[in-house]
């Protein structure tokens, strides 16, 4: 059964993160030989899944392929850490984090559109995102021409009940 906007799972899994596909075909995205890519990860999962370890992951092999890439990572839990590394959790901050990630993102797929030479990767590693807010980033991107990705990290307690 789809899982978001008509992506299905993959038939192997990456470990323990499933890779779900990108919901785009060929001729939607600027991957084509010889323009620079511009992509869109968004990794969903529990807390404690992995996440930000997998997207440190994703940015240096990034880094590695487009040396001179800009990289965005959009995580509600880097942007309620203060500057002396203290984590201040609460309803409001989190929604003014929400907030701040969005504008990042709209303003990065903004930059990809009017630098279409240049490599950019954001990546959006959200705990416990719904699908409804999901979707709206993968069209976003899409909307921007980024190619996609999606994986599901999940640890050994997980079931699939949160897709809901």
């Amino acid at each position: 059964r789809p899982l978001l906007d008509g992506v299905q799972p993959a038939q192997q899994p990456l470990h323990r993160h499933h890779w779900l596909g990108d919901g785009l075909s060929d001729k939607n995205t600027n991957m084509t030989k010889g323009n620079p890519m511009q992509q869109f990860i968004l990794l969903r999962g529990h807390q404690g899944s992995g996440k930000t370890t997998f997207a440190h992951a994703q940015i240096a092999a990034f880094q590695k392929q487009y040396p001179d890439a800009h990289i965005v990572h959009i995580e509600n839990d880097l942007l309620l850490t203060d500057e002396n590394g203290e984590y201040r959790f609460s309803g409001p901050a989190v929604d003014a984090a929400q907030r701040k990630g969005l504008a990042m993102m709209q303003e990065d797929c903004e930059r990809g559109r009017a630098n279409p030479h240049e490599h950019i990767l954001i990546i959006n590693s959200n705990t416990n995102q719904k699908s409804a807010a999901c979707i709206h980033l993968l069209r976003l991107a899409r909307k921007h021409k980024f190619a996609e990705k999606i994986y599901r990290l999940r640890d050994d307690e997980d079931d699939d009940d949160d897709w809901k």
